[in-house]
């Protein structure tokens, strides 16, 4: 044991007791469980419980195809890979899904709400982890993600475990609690790479915690083992991602994609597709974004070396105007202090509308900032005097917990700002203002003097950023987009009465809305309600015309959706007439294709398809889907040539490697035929 550092937290005096009572902690954690189980059971009959949006729906297929051992798919990983593998147990029991997912999620969130409290009485005392427990009990964004398909509930829980290994570490330095802390430190990099941005600086937060220079450099020492298990959790996505692509990944392959996205000269600090994205589906995104870099370095990319392209453009935008890139950092420092939850997906405005718990809840992100802020000021002003480094007794501390939330501060100012992004903060943010409210009522019990000055003037600057509204902030909070989302989800799946509604709701936030106004009158012409369409279009016909982008942004979205809701023929339409004006996409083709194949117009697939692989000739998707016709028409020489080339484009694909075993064996041939559609499709959609 290094002196000085377990018993840190009672010797900087702290609030009061170090010990909580069992009583309060079970009731928090009762209610914590049951409040979230509530909001689960409240949102599964809504359309945000009944339909899954973008990277919902990407996460659920992923894990489906993984529970029915068919693995994650071809190509190295784009979106991060941990959570369908966390996932696929479940959905292999028969429980994927919603309310599934999120009755799962709400147990992790019981449990990191503890963790919360256990990180608070560390740093404070009983009292505050107490208040902790109480207000992540009750703070709102927790309860959104425990409820929906998205990876911030799993990572807040692998933070606060890994938080607590890491405090346990420094009470009980070893080799074997730094191992298994990389481990967990890794596992939540699998889920989403933003943390490693701490791991990067851990050795060196350990050992400022230190009493002595020995033992700091004991401490710094034993620090680096834990990037070497952090290596170890991340190594099975990089070798799989070097045996299916050929090139070292280490987990995905949407940095840069994802960097340029909030450094381009058009960025807004908040996640927006660049402007030559034309839809947000994962597979679009990434097929966009790699053509792109093809188009502008003139050459054939791999998926690795697009990365790398918009790495190097989004530097590039940061060095040619930096007054516009500092401009950007200050919009993002504001964003991420701001109480709008801006969203990369699902969003938590438009589900508030739909479940009344989340409208009566007032414990949000606009009230803990400023009291967290506060609570801040309260820690790194903690008695105890500052040691030869200038920090002080409380905040040596606390000091891993201040380096986590700053990492996570410096990973949205890197990329972009994004509610999911934030969330790790509010494990520090948290114990923070739970500090300064039983500060506060021992100041007012004439238990402790008046607050330093500055902690009221933090307080206040709080309440402004937190409230400061502009027009991105107001849009963000809108709902407008999200109603026309998820009234496009409701149309694939054949309820077009919840998506008249939608559309309705979406007009009423903004009766200009040009999109909406549009899939509104299509949508009453079909259902035969000719007066509702004619003033529609009339309203439509009155508004300037929208950008080509856009239209062609909620079209792509809207076929895919009906794809994936099995009505062929609407997403047939919605593809032909977006490839009327680009004839030669090879995506738009690959769709087209996908869509005759399954509405079983064999001949014409073909003839489309090899199109695509004319345009692309490393199309792998579109090739694989060549092949599905092939076989649908036993033509089985040609459907085994076709399948071997796309395992020389992609090695790892083993949808296609399954073709062929069922090829070669006796069975096969016989059994292709009928169950080739039956089975999920590889398509790019």
């Amino acid at each position: 044991m290094i002196p000085g550092v377990q018993g840190a937290p009672n010797n900087m005096t702290c609030f009061g007791p170090a010990r909580f009572r069992p009583r309060q902690v079970i009731l928090l954690l009762a209610g914590a469980l049951a409040l979230r189980l509530a909001y689960v059971s409240f949102l599964h009959p809504t359309p945000a419980g009944r339909y899954l949006l973008i990277d919902s729906a990407f996460y659920d297929a992923r894990a489906a195809s993984i529970a029915a051992g068919r693995g994650f798919g071809p190509g190295p990983y784009f979106m991060n890979p941990g959570y369908p593998y966390l996932l696929a147990p479940l959905y292999a029991a028969g429980a994927g899904g919603l309310p599934g997912v999120g009755i799962l999620q709400s147990l992790a969130g019981t449990l990191a709400v503890l963790g919360i409290g256990l990180l608070a009485r560390r740093w404070f005392d009983a009292r505050v982890g107490l208040w902790a427990m109480g207000l992540a009990a009750f703070y709102r964004p927790f309860w959104f993600y425990d409820g929906a398909i998205l990876t911030a509930s799993p990572i807040l829980c692998g933070s606060v475990l890994l938080l607590l290994l890491l405090e346990r570490f420094r009470d009980r330095p070893g080799a074997r609690l730094a191992g298994v802390a990389g481990v967990v430190a890794g596992a939540v990099a699998v889920l989403r790479p933003t943390v490693l941005l701490f791991v990067a600086v851990l050795p060196w937060l350990l050992s400022a915690g230190a009493p002595d220079r020995k033992d700091a450099q004991r401490l710094r020492r034993l620090g680096f083992l834990v990037w070497l298990g952090t290596a170890a959790a991340i190594a099975p996505a990089t070798i799989r991602n070097l045996v299916v692509a050929g090139e070292p990944v280490a987990i995905t392959t949407s940095l840069g994609m994802n960097f340029y996205t909030g450094n381009h000269p058009g960025a807004t600090g908040v996640y927006a597709g660049a402007p030559f994205v034309s839809s947000y589906e994962p597979e679009f995104e990434r097929a966009d974004f790699r053509r792109e870099a093809e188009r502008r370095s003139g050459r054939s990319l791999t998926e690795s070396e697009a990365s790398r392209f918009w790495l190097r453009e989004g530097v590039r935008a940061i060095v040619t105007d930096p007054g516009a890139a500092a401009r950007r950092e200050l919009d993002k420092l504001l964003l991420a202090f701001h109480h709008v939850e801006s969203q990369n997906n699902l969003s938590l405005d438009f589900v508030r509308d739909l479940v009344p718990m989340l409208r009566w809840n007032p414990v949000d992100f606009r009230l803990l900032a400023p009291l967290g802020l506060a609570g801040l000021v309260l820690l790194l002003r903690g008695r105890g005097g500052a040691d030869s480094s200038g920090v002080g007794s409380r905040a040596r501390s606390a000091i891993l917990g201040l380096g986590f939330a700053a990492s996570h501060l410096a990973a949205m100012l890197i990329f972009f700002v994004s509610s999911e992004y934030r969330l790790p903060m509010l494990v520090l943010l948290i114990p923070a203002a739970a500090a300064f409210v039983v500060a506060v009522i021992d100041h007012l019990r004439g238990r402790r003097p008046p607050l330093p000055r500055a902690v009221w003037v933090v307080l206040v600057l709080g309440i402004v950023l937190a409230n400061r509204e502009t027009n991105l902030t107001r849009g963000l909070a809108s709902r407008r987009v999200d109603y026309l989302n998820f009234a496009t989800l409701a149309e694939a799946h054949g309820d077009e009465a919840s998506a008249l509604a939608l559309l309705d709701q979406a007009l009423a936030i903004d009766p200009g809305f040009a999109p909406a106004l549009r899939r509104q009158a299509a949508l009453a012409r079909r259902l035969g309600l000719g007066d509702r369409a004619a003033a529609s279009e009339a309203v439509l016909a009155a508004l300037p015309p929208a950008p080509e982008s856009e239209i062609t942004l909620w079209d792509v979205d809207r076929a895919v959706s009906l794809y994936r809701g099995k009505r062929y023929a609407e997403a047939l339409a919605v593809f032909t007439q977006l490839a009327s004006g680009r004839p030669e996409d090879p995506r738009l083709l690959n769709n087209i294709g996908l869509c005759l194949y399954k509405l079983g117009r064999l001949r014409e697939a073909e003839a489309v398809l090899r199109r695509a692989v004319v345009r692309d000739p490393h199309y792998a998707r579109a090739i694989y889907n060549l092949g599905l016709v092939f076989e649908a028409e036993r033509r089985f020489t040609e459907a085994e040539a076709t399948w071997r080339a796309v395992l020389a484009e992609e090695p790892g694909n083993q949808r296609a490697r399954a073709r062929l075993a069922r090829l070669d064996s006796a069975a096969g041939a016989a059994s292709a035929s009928s169950e080739n559609k039956s089975e999920q499709e590889d398509g790019e959609n």
